[in-house]
């Protein structure tokens, strides 16, 4: 059976937020009717009270499963006694406790990993634990269902000339997914439209794990090839395969720019 997952990311509601590609965005969502939108982090612009209260109202609006992770930017920055001592009190505030959900259905099955540390800057983390728990978690899913992954930050530098952001920790990630099967990782952070194979970087992994990262979904805050646009991923799941569609906003509607498919093999 199709499953239909919306990939967005990056939302910033705050500063430089756009209210109209938000408005388009909810339309776009509502008439493709996914099973399930994900969001990787960076909801808010400065982790505060009223960008929280926004996003909250946006997606209980759209009346469809959500599954969000934090992004570096929903940490406060500036108020260090938050971000020492409570910094995710506003996230489990308006977006619950489990800074880690997860979705699952008959064909489908979902992880959420929080890679926003406070005492990381615009870097990630992910613990020895928290990998454990994650892999703990896939081993239980069925063989059947596609397993995706999100997260905010990336796995590797893609773009030698970029400042270096990969997650810290990314090699434990990495070498579990030698262990369970995980078919696709969802991730933002870089603003721009972007999809890697991380077996290229790491030979030893037993099947291709493909990242894919999605535009700013409604800020101005895009950036080189997207500078000035909003995006959203689209990841269509069959038994046989999965295609990735990657849509911006021209005007006041989307339209599919990229479009990649994968056949699934015996091994993936």
């Amino acid at each position: 059976m199709t499953r239909r997952l919306a990939h967005l990311s990056d939302p910033h509601w705050g500063r430089r937020w756009l209210p109209g590609a938000a408005d388009a965005l909810r339309a776009f969502l509502l008439d493709r009717r996914p099973d399930l939108v994900a969001v990787s982090g960076d909801l808010t612009q400065r982790a505060k009270v009223r960008e929280f209260a926004a996003a909250r109202r946006y997606f209980d609006a759209l009346g469809l499963p959500c599954l969000a992770v934090p992004g570096n930017h929903d940490v406060p920055l500036y108020r260090l006694h938050e971000r020492l001592l409570a910094p995710h009190a506003n996230w489990r505030r308006h977006f619950g406790t489990d800074l880690e959900p997860a979705y699952a259905d008959p064909e489908l099955a979902v992880f959420g990993l929080c890679t926003a540390h406070p005492f990381t800057l615009t870097e990630g983390r992910v613990t020895a634990e928290q990998v454990a728990r994650l892999e703990h978690a896939i081993l239980r899913t069925s063989p059947s269902q596609f397993t995706v992954l999100v997260l905010h930050h990336p796995l590797l530098q893609a773009d030698p000339t970029d400042r270096d952001r990969t997650l810290r920790g990314a090699e434990r990630l990495v070498r579990m997914f030698g262990r369970v099967k995980v078919d696709l990782v969802l991730s933002g952070h870089f603003h721009h439209r972007m999809m890697v194979n991380l077996q290229e970087a790491w030979p030893r992994l037993p099947r291709p794990v493909h990242q894919v990262f999605a535009p700013t979904a409604c800020t101005e805050r895009g950036r080189k090839k997207d500078r000035g646009r909003t995006g959203v991923v689209m990841v269509e799941t069959e038994p046989t395969g999965f295609t990735v569609e990657f849509h911006y906003l021209e005007g006041r509607e989307y339209r599919r720019e990229a479009s990649h498919s994968f056949v699934r093999g015996p091994h993936g």
